[in-house]
């Protein structure tokens, strides 16, 4: 959660500010935008950036948002792995 939330405060500081990216459909609501983003950062597996953030957009972020984007990504993996296997052993048939 934590993760998430720090990536969250992060996009939604950079997208309500006053350096705002191109995409107008994404933009116009900053705090949706910078939640689906930071959401598809932590599952990759799913594609969400991939539909609904395009090429460009990602492009024209600073390096400071695409290193974090990065950082959420593979700090991402281990937890899913976590998530999953504590499933497993939470529904297991004995």
């Amino acid at each position: 959660m934590g993760v998430w939330a720090f990536g969250f405060a992060a996009f939604w500081g950079y997208l309500s500010g006053c350096c705002v990216p191109a995409p107008d459909g994404v933009i116009e609501r900053p705090m949706g935008a910078a939640m689906g983003l930071s959401v598809s950062n932590l599952f990759p597996v799913f594609g969400f950036g991939r539909l609904y953030f395009g090429a460009e957009f990602m492009q024209s972020l600073p390096a400071v948002l695409k290193t974090l984007s990065g950082l959420q990504t593979v700090v991402s993996l281990p937890l899913l792995f976590f998530l999953v296997l504590g499933l497993r052993q939470r529904f297991r048939l004995r």
